[in-house]
């Protein structure tokens, strides 16, 4: 069976996962400051 090219999809595809990342890319690093603030207050009241 031949794999059959589609470029229109994949260009589609990409565009759709380019947006996505352009959108979480920022909330993962907001998530990630947040779970490292709360890790070194936790942290610092325990030492």
């Amino acid at each position: 069976m031949v794999a059959q090219q589609s470029p229109p999809l994949e260009m589609g595809g990409d565009l759709v996962i380019k947006i996505l990342n352009e959108f979480f890319n920022p909330i993962n690093l907001f998530l990630s400051f947040l779970r490292n603030l709360i890790f070194f207050k936790y942290f610092f009241e325990k030492a």
